[in-house]
Parts: C-alpha cells; structure tokens; sequence
C-alpha cells in the first residue's frame, strides 16, 4: 500500500499491471484500457500515455477492510498432486486452485491412469490409484506445464522405471532440469536421453543420499 503520490506497480502472471495512486479522502477507482483511454473519473492525468497493459487507478487514502476466501497456492499444489503417484490409498485434497496449470496436471495424471474426481465447486479433487499405471508421459502433457517434471521422481521411485517428455510451459528464461537428473543419479536413476523424451530406470529403487545443489533449485527440491 503506497500513502504517497507515486505510482506502484504490481504484475501478476497474468500479464496485467496494476498502478494503484492513494490521493485524498474517498478513494476513487478508474479503469484504463490498454490504448491508454480511461473509463470513470481518476483525477489524474497521464500526457500522451502509451499503455500495454490493463490497469486500475485508485485515489486515496483509504483503510482496507474486510474477509476474503484465500485460495490454495498453485506451487504447492502441483507437487502434492504429483508425489500422490507414491500413494496406494485414495489421496483427498481440499482448497485447490482451479487454474490451467492444475487442470494440465489432472489430465497428466489420468495419463498415467490415475482415476481424478474433481468436486462441483472444483475446489477438492479426489485421486484414486490404478493396478495398471502408466509410466509413460507424453508430450502432450508434459509440454503444456514445466511442473510435470515433478511427476519423474514419483514414478521412479515407486514403480522404478518411467519416460518423461522434456517439460515446456517455462516462460522465465532458461531454467535447464539437470539438477533432477543430476541429483535423481546419485540416488541410483540411470537415465538416457532419446528425440526429446528421458527414459529413466531404477532397477534396485532409490537411496537417500545428502544432495547439496550448486545454485538454489525449489523444483529440483521437490522433486527429490
């Protein structure tokens, strides 16, 4: 919250911009396209402005107030859906964002033929396990989410073989996933590389070591 005149900017990953302005007693809020032409009053004026993203403009200041519902987080989510692979047992979980990514992952893990119940309100999902389970992810899937790679260190670990498409969906970069192969190695992974999928065995399963990474790796982390 910013009392003072300046502008502050807030980007979410979504591609929108927020600039929120706190002037005066009742905050007001205006909306500006991004052809920079607003929609209601702001009381402010941005000379030959060139806007590429949506955003709001609120005058204050203001005290904030109220209750809201806090949805579960995306980034955690995804390994616990993931690591539900170790699971025999149904895996119930509750307050689960229902975003594209979450999705993606339901549809990887019904690849894998995993049996996924998802409630009317999409906020709890119900994983059941198959006597059949496929090791093998497609390009399909794992194309459309970086965080199917997550789904590598569950299937070698309780079914002892897999093949992973190389994960894509990464848009920060270059963000290489040698660290889960590296460190899945030296838990006893032998994996080769062949026309963009990993073809990963772990014939005696794995064995905990101590894993030290180079440079900080959270899925890396997780994955292990």
């Amino acid at each position: 919250v910013n009392h003072s005149s300046n502008a502050v900017r807030v980007y979410s990953n979504t591609g929108i911009s927020q600039i929120l302005f706190f002037r005066g007693e009742n905050p007001k809020v205006s909306y500006a396209d991004k052809k920079g032409k607003y929609q209601g009053q702001t009381g402010i004026t941005f000379a030959k402005a060139k806007w590429y993203m949506d955003k709001f403009v609120i005058n204050g200041p203001c005290k904030v107030k109220g209750q809201i519902k806090v949805s579960g987080s995306k980034n955690a989510a995804l390994p616990i859906l993931a690591a539900t692979l170790l699971f025999d047992e149904p895996v119930e979980l509750s307050n689960v964002p229902n975003v594209r990514d979450i999705r993606t992952m339901y549809d990887l893990l019904r690849s894998l033929n995993k049996k996924i119940i998802v409630s009317k309100n999409k906020k709890k999902v119900k994983i059941y396990n198959s006597k059949k389970i496929n090791t093998f992810a497609d390009y399909k899937w794992v194309s459309q989410m970086r965080a199917s790679i997550l789904c590598l260190g569950g299937l070698i670990s309780k079914y002892r073989r897999a093949v992973i498409s190389n994960p894509g969906g990464c848009a920060i970069g270059t963000r290489p996933i040698n660290y889960h192969l590296n460190a899945l190695k030296k838990l006893g992974m032998k994996y080769v590389l062949k026309k963009g999928y990993i073809h990963a065995t772990a014939k005696n399963g794995l064995k905990g070591k101590d894993i030290t990474f180079k440079n900080i790796s959270v899925g890396a982390t997780e994955n292990l």
